[in-house]
Order: structure tokens, then sequence, then C-alpha cells
């Protein structure tokens, strides 16, 4: 026995240095970038005109705040893999994902992309879009800061309609692609649609794969009861990767009932969980865009109520929420060279 034992140890220090294939992008799932326990990295999204804080995009959330946020987010598809360096547009607001590394205003913010895949999860496992991945890769490496990568986000949402078994081969060989060009700085997040009654775990790639959890909130308390209650047992760091009080018009509506009703529960949600680590929030008049209209989902921009802006910024004020800095990235463990590293904010 202790023969088997001493073999045992050896085998735990060999990998240590020579770790697995396929999971030294993920490092083992570590919690990479997640802030201490009680701190809230505040992201904002989605389209270049809800962000705002652009030469061509002036009237978004940026422009309206004293701040701005840790993250911002954008998405890209497969096959093309645009809107990273072009300008897109699916109906849902101008993206391009490049123009917020030009701008000097989000210097100290993150990058969150959501990758879309519907329909080709089969053709990423078995390898017809690696050209297109590597791509995204070198995007990744090249944007100098942590970048939060949500694969086939909203995977258990039936809309999507993701074969579970495709959906992990592709996510593996994704992993895969991006340890053979030495990327470093992304965080791989595994977002659910927040439905209550999906079995989500039949997607999950396992623990050495995936970074943080996550998962969508719209309805309201209790939609990502789940996995929250998933990520306390896996011990994952927890995004709410996107949320907007869907069917309230913030711009004609009554500010205070919709504050008490939608934004007051939100916040004492996020407050009473520690594992929520990071907090999307859409904010964008999504009755004006083209695939939102007649969908009910309003306008939820927060700069448009008086009462639900000074109400937002009392919160955002308050030691629970992380903006960018000039020190950001570094508390939480993220390093130029390296990527990422055990020190700072992280687990």
């Amino acid at each position: 026995m202790k023969a088997l034992n001493r073999i045992y140890s050896c085998f735990l220090c060999l990998m240590m240095f020579f770790p697995l294939p396929a999971q030294e992008s993920a490092h083992f799932g570590a919690a990479k970038y997640a802030p201490e326990d009680g701190k809230k990295l505040l992201i904002l999204g989605q389209d270049l005109g809800a962000v705002g804080g652009l030469n061509a995009y002036r009237q978004g959330y940026v422009d309206a705040m004293d701040h701005v946020p840790a993250g911002v987010t954008s998405y890209t598809g497969l096959p093309a893999m645009n809107a990273l360096t072009d300008l897109a547009n699916w109906g849902a607001g101008d993206l391009k994902a490049q123009l917020y590394l030009k701008e000097r205003r989000f210097d100290n913010s993150f990058m969150v992309i959501g990758l879309w895949m519907v329909g080709q999860e089969a053709a990423v496992g078995q390898g017809a879009h690696d050209k297109a991945i590597r791509r995204l890769g070198t995007w990744i490496k090249k944007a100098k800061r942590p970048v939060f990568l949500r694969i086939g986000y909203e995977f258990d949402g039936p809309w999507n309609n993701y074969s579970p078994a495709d959906f992990i081969q592709a996510w593996k060989r994704i992993v895969s692609i991006f340890d053979n060009q030495g990327i470093k700085n992304c965080a791989f997040v595994w977002q659910s649609a927040g439905i209550p009654d999906t079995d989500f775990q039949s997607w999950y790639p396992g623990d050495e794969y995936v970074n943080w959890v996550a998962y969508s909130l719209f309805s309201g308390i209790g939609q990502g009861d789940k996995m929250l209650a998933f990520a306390r047992r896996h011990d994952k760091p927890v995004m709410i990767a996107e949320s907007t009080p869907r069917g309230k018009n913030l711009r004609t509506g009554n500010g205070l009932s919709i504050w008490n009703n939608w934004f007051s529960p939100y916040f004492t949600s996020i407050y009473a969980h520690d594992e929520i680590k990071a907090v999307h929030y859409i904010n964008a008049n999504w009755d004006s865009q083209k695939m939102w209209i007649g969908q009910e989902w309003g306008d939820s921009r927060i700069q448009v109520d008086s009462l639900i802006n000074e109400r937002w910024n009392i919160e955002m004020a308050k030691s629970s929420w992380i903006m960018a800095s000039e020190n950001l990235f570094r508390k939480l463990g993220y390093d130029v060279k390296r990527g990422f590293i055990k020190e700072g904010g992280n687990k």
C-alpha cells in the first residue's frame, strides 16, 4: 500500500508539471478572474449603442454614467466568426468587438464574447471549423486582457436545440485548439438559459474544462436557483451572463413600480449569493431592434428614467461592485505575459 501511495504521489507531482491535453487553457477549471467573496464585476452590453463610450456610439450607458464597467459584451458566430474585426448587425444592434480594444476608455475593461454555434456543434466537434476557431483564438490572444468566452450560450434553451453529446465534444475541441495556440487569457463560461425545468447537466463538459458557470435572468427571482446550487456543488464562480427586466419599459413605465418589482429583488438576490461574482446587464432599447420587435422586451436603458438611474447609481457606488480601473486586471490574477496567475482575487 505504501508503494502504491508513493506511485500516486509521484503521479500527482508529474501532473502539476505536465498537464493533461485539452485543459491547459482552462487551467484545469480554475476560477479564472473571479474576485473575492462579496465582490461583483459589472458587465454591460450587449451591442455598441447600448454600451456607448465610442466615437460613433455616444448615447449609451457609459456616456450617461460616471463609471466604466469592468467588462463589456459582444458576440460572434460560426462559421463566419464575424463581428470581431468587422461591423455586423443581425437585427439586435451593431457589433464589432475590436472597437473596444481600440478605444482608450475601455483599456481597463475585459471582454465577454458570446459564441453562437447553433446547428454547428457536431461540425465543430468533428474538426470542420478548426480554422475559424483558431481565428477566434488569435483574436482573444491579441486582446491582451481577460476574455470570457460563453461557448454556445443558453445551451439548454429549446430554441437552440443543441445536442448534449455534440455540444460537449465541440466544447472540448475548442479548448484543445486554444491549448495548441498557447492561449492563457481566456476563461470558459458555461451558460444555461436559466429555465427551471431543464436537465442542464446533460450539456456539462466537466469541471476541468469550465471556469465559470452562468445563467440568463429575465423573469425574476428563482430563475437561476438550480445553477446556483450546481455552482456550490462544483465550486465554480457564477456569472449572470444576461439580465434585463423583460416586459418593462423604463422610458414610458412607472419607474418606482419597475424598481420595486424587478430591480430591488434583482439586487437582493445578487447580494445574497457570494457565488455570484459577475453580472451582465443589457442596457438596450429592445423594442427598437428588428429582432425583438413585437416580443414585448421593452426598453431597459437605465438612463431613460430618472428614478431608476438615481437608484441604480446608488447601488453601483456600493463597495460590492467592481468597475474598470488601472489595477483591475492585476487584482483578478491576470498577467499580460502569462494570461492567468493564481495570485490576486482568484480562489
